[in-house]
């Protein structure tokens, strides 16, 4: 794959419903995530609207139609490989990605809450994580991806800490520092 885009350049395509990260965004978001999952070599190189981030195995890979793609949702904290990146780099150029991660969804989020393109490295979270035992409702506003994702990690991890599994009950304290 040729490499004719700018070695640090933030892409927005429509309205900031998928976002190719800048440098400073990528290197803050791998390094996030290779925490989380446990794989330094990490490289998050996108993330949507609704906060899904989307991975290759590393920054090298990026060179690599045939490399896979995996996509992060931290509200699940779930991990799955999802296309080449060759294609989904070709849907970044023609817009189309923009109807694969919920472009009419994201429009009707906009009107409702009088929204203008999202700003880079910010998302739409859920209002409640599904861990948590959310039901997808989306926040009112958006909020920076580094809170999203790092909020649901030490989430994720309390719940862990007190021998709880998604879906358990928690306990009334529970969002206590």
């Amino acid at each position: 794959m040729t490499d004719d885009r700018p070695a640090d350049a933030f892409v927005s395509v429509h309205g900031g419903a998928f976002q190719v990260y800048d440098k400073a965004l990528e290197e803050s978001m791998s390094a996030l995530i290779a925490s989380i999952l446990g794989r330094p070599e990490i490289y998050c190189f996108a993330g949507d609207w609704r906060g899904v981030q989307y991975l290759l195995p590393d920054r090298e890979s990026s060179s690599a139609a045939d490399a896979v793609v995996e996509m992060f949702d931290a509200s699940s904290m779930r991990c799955e490989s999802l296309t080449t990146f060759g294609k989904l780099m070709a849907a970044v150029h023609t817009g189309q990605i923009a109807k694969a991660v919920g472009a009419t969804e994201f429009e009707r989020w906009r009107a409702d809450h009088d929204a203008a393109e999202l700003a880079p490295g910010t998302c739409v979270s859920p209002r409640r994580y599904a861990f948590l035992g959310g039901d997808g409702e989306l926040s009112s506003r958006p909020m920076s991806v580094q809170v999203h994702v790092g909020l649901a990690a030490k989430l994720r991890w309390k719940m862990q800490q007190l021998g709880l599994k998604p879906g358990d009950r928690l306990p009334a304290d529970f969002f206590q520092p």
